[in-house]
């Protein structure tokens, strides 16, 4: 979509231009910063002709007319008389207020940040063209501009195993951060799973930078699946951990057609193939990096999926998704003192603190009965082996979530992604996956 400044300020006689739209789109956004209107009487392929829109009422002689230019190919404006009438009988002209102009004067700015508000747009339309727009006019802009950003999934989904194909490992050196041409390689890992008909299953990217800071970070990941606003039949799937420096680092995300066993399976085996079986160190150090400490939210079919992949590693339940579930069960009261029940590091005050729970609600502490303590209470969890770093809950993949909200939210989401300065290198994905959903290879 062409910016404002890719728009001519005048309009003259001899002025050419490279397609009948472009013509259109000229003649609209000159009228529209002059105040001007006009009424189109003869548009096609080959020409456009316009005069005053209230002609009949002023009698105004404006004309325009624009035509095919055969020899070169171009679309020349031929004739131009100037507006005779007054300003005012140019108000309130809808035209002035289109989406799809307004689009084109600040795509740019919504392009390079799109948490641009509705109200910034509406800001800059009146600072720099003089035109009052409505909130929803805004906002319909706004839209506007991310349907043009983003390509519609069967046109995009096109590109996908192109995308795969440049992003993973193929021609690169694989003992040094360098391709062909000397340059770091900012690659990845990446799989993609269809159905037999061709539907998509589900698909996982894992950059390299994130494989190699991994193994310098903490054996400590967090899992967490989300639903993409946009799709409800598309889950977003990540998986975090902690650097040294207390960063959250995304390790590797994917997306899958539900949150089902067979789906984290998928996931899981992923990550255990690209993180753990491609570790280049001892013997020791590998069957270090077994002894995971994982936190979930315990999501449908994770709990199974986590015991089968990684034997070895201990699984933790988030507090805070157990708290929910009590106060949504039991009230606010009885999962007050369940936080508080779940941080005490004597077992004592623990067994004291679920007293307390059953003499408010007898189901509430049976509820509880049937979750294993070591799973989610401080006094009771295996930290000397398994530590949590301070972490009783899956914030750090809830917080990676919450940063890719408008990826989860427009219609095409892309991902963006940067690690931090204080890992291998600094790189910067684009990743845009949502085309891959119904469409065909």
């Amino acid at each position: 979509m062409a910016s404002s400044r890719n728009l001519p300020d005048t309009l003259f006689v001899g002025q050419t231009f490279a397609s009948i739209d472009e013509a259109k789109k000229s003649v609209l956004h000159v009228m529209v910063t002059q105040r001007l209107s006009f009424k189109v009487t003869s548009s096609d392929q080959t020409r456009f002709h316009a005069i005053c829109r209230s002609s009949k009422e002023t009698g105004c002689k404006f004309f325009l007319r624009i035509a095919y230019m055969n020899r070169s190919d171009q679309f020349e404006l031929r004739k131009l008389i100037p507006h005779t009438c007054d300003l005012s009988s140019h108000q309130d002209w809808k035209a002035s207020r289109s989406a799809k102009l307004i689009a084109h004067r600040h795509g740019d700015m919504v392009k390079s940040d799109f948490q641009t508000k509705p109200r910034q747009i509406q800001t800059a339309e009146r600072l720099q063209h003089s035109n009052q727009i409505s909130y929803l006019q805004a906002w319909r802009t706004k839209r506007e501009i991310q349907k043009s950003a983003f390509m519609d999934k069967t046109k995009s989904f096109q590109h996908i195993l192109p995308f795969l194909k440049a992003i993973t490992e193929g021609g690169l050196d694989t003992y040094t951060d360098l391709d062909n041409d000397g340059n770091f390689a900012t690659r990845a890992h990446a799989a993609i799973s269809t159905s037999d008909d061709g539907t998509f299953q589900w698909c996982h990217v894992a950059p390299r930078a994130c494989i190699h800071a991994f193994w310098h970070s903490r054996q400590f990941i967090c899992v967490d699946g989300a639903h993409m606003k946009s799709d409800k039949n598309l889950v977003l799937l990540v998986l975090t951990t902690l650097d040294a420096n207390e960063e959250v680092l995304p390790l590797m995300w994917g997306f899958a057609r539900n949150e089902s066993k067979e789906s984290w399976l998928d996931f899981l085996n992923s990550f255990r193939q690209y993180f753990l079986d491609n570790l280049e160190t001892t013997e020791k150090e590998r069957d270090d990096f077994e002894h995971l400490t994982i936190i979930s939210d315990r999501a449908k079919g994770l709990i199974p999926a986590v015991a089968e992949v990684f034997p070895k590693a201990f699984h933790y339940h988030c507090t805070q998704h157990l708290a929910e579930n009590v106060g949504n069960e039991f009230g606010k009261k009885v999962a007050r003192i369940f936080r508080a029940a779940c941080l005490v590091e004597s077992k004592a005050k623990f067994k004291a603190f679920l007293d307390q729970i059953e003499s408010l609600s007898t189901p509430a502490r049976h509820y509880l009965n049937q979750i294993d303590t070591k799973h989610y209470a401080t006094s009771y969890a295996p930290l000397v082996d398994f530590p949590r770093f301070g972490q009783t809950c899956s914030n750090i993949s809830e917080s990676i979530n919450s940063a890719w909200m408008v990826s989860k939210s427009v219609r095409k989401p892309i991902i963006l992604f940067r690690l931090t300065s204080s890992h291998r290198r600094l790189v910067t994905y684009r990743f845009s996956m949502h085309f891959i959903i119904y469409g065909h290879i």
